[in-house]
């Protein structure tokens, strides 16, 4: 059975419409976009906007910690843990600050959203160690029993 259209043969264009080149503005599918990047400029003068809004300087440690985890691409916690997130970051900068003790729970939340793999702190912790231990005048021995690390067996 033979194709039968509703268009005559002579209506068919023969000629092939030669359609203008995409200016460089143009997206890949020849569309304009609206969308031009900001100047270099521009993103200066708003990033330091947002940090001069920033109230203290936990605030500002916890996010510029987000504003490098977004920029890597890392993964970031759900808008529901971010604030719970930013309360354990300043409670744990003012331990350390003020010489205090870190709340277990706290350090928790961070190491949840931190990746530590490529953290080596042996030999800092170790000159920590050793230093602490000459000031107090101690033994190796005493250091280990004082830590928890040796039983007094």
């Amino acid at each position: 059975m033979p194709l039968r259209s509703n268009y005559p043969v002579s209506a068919i264009p023969t000629k092939l419409k030669v359609f203008p080149r995409p200016t460089e503005d143009a997206d890949s599918f020849g569309v304009m976009s609206a969308y031009k990047p900001p100047s270099e400029d521009n993103l200066r003068n708003e990033i330091r906007d947002l940090v001069n809004k920033i109230p203290d300087s936990e605030t500002l440690l916890f996010c510029l910690w987000m504003f490098r985890k977004i920029a890597k691409h890392e993964e970031i916690p759900p808008p529901e843990k971010i604030k719970a997130l930013q309360d354990a970051f300043i409670r744990t900068i003012g331990a350390l600050r003020d010489k205090k003790t870190i709340r277990q729970q706290d350090l928790a939340v961070i190491l949840q959203y931190t990746d530590t793999s490529g953290l080596d702190i042996a030999r800092p912790l170790a000159a920590t160690a050793r230093y602490l231990r000459k000031k107090k005048h101690l033994t190796r021995r005493e250091v280990s029993r004082i830590s928890g690390f040796q039983s007094d067996g």
